[in-house]
């Protein structure tokens, strides 16, 4: 293959990379301190349905994870318990409050899920590369291509970050509003 060859495919690759980084930050943005901020007000003044409303409209990890602590029903107390019948007089608070955070936290990890496919893509991206980059020199488009290629990374490891660090607020902060049966 010529240099020429190899550094076009180098490029395209690395503008693969950053169009997939560009649609995952977009599609998956949500200001999240300023979102619970507004869910948390509803549901201070008893608006639930406006809440869960307001939830829908975006399909942001953020939101389903506030969909899903507004829709969830958990019983009062757990039913394989030990207790049995009359188990919910006896049950403390706390096991109903860490049985929510249990249930949103499986759904926080489903959301994260999906970051994945971002943060596979720029991986197999940057080995084409380096696969390209080796049989011998390499213009600068293939360096330059390369470089973009590691931004693209880094970008997606903050921001898959930056969701998880999201998500764990999101679940402190509206565990309390989950309802029971």
């Amino acid at each position: 293959m010529s240099p020429d060859l190899l550094s076009v495919v180098a490029i395209a690759c690395a503008a693969v990379v950053i169009l997939v980084s560009l649609h995952g930050a977009f599609r998956l943005s949500l200001n999240t301190k300023m979102f619970l901020k507004v869910v948390e007000k509803l549901l201070r003044e008893e608006n639930r349905e406006r809440a869960v409303k307001l939830s829908h409209v975006v399909n942001a990890p953020v939101a389903m994870v506030t969909r899903r602590a507004l829709e969830l029903r958990l019983p009062r107390f757990d039913p394989d318990g030990p207790a049995g019948a009359g188990a919910y007089r006896q049950a403390p608070e706390d096991d109903f409050r860490e049985r929510a955070v249990l249930a949103l936290d499986a759904e926080a990890a489903r959301q994260l899920r999906r970051y994945r496919p971002s943060l596979w893509v720029t991986p197999l991206a940057l080995g084409c590369l380096v696969v390209l980059a080796a049989p011998g020199s390499v213009p600068l488009y293939g360096w330059a291509a390369l470089g973009a290629g590691f931004l693209a990374a880094l970008v997606n490891v903050r921001r898959w970050l930056r969701a998880r660090r999201a998500l764990v607020e999101t679940v402190d902060r509206l565990a309390p509003w989950v309802l029971p049966e």
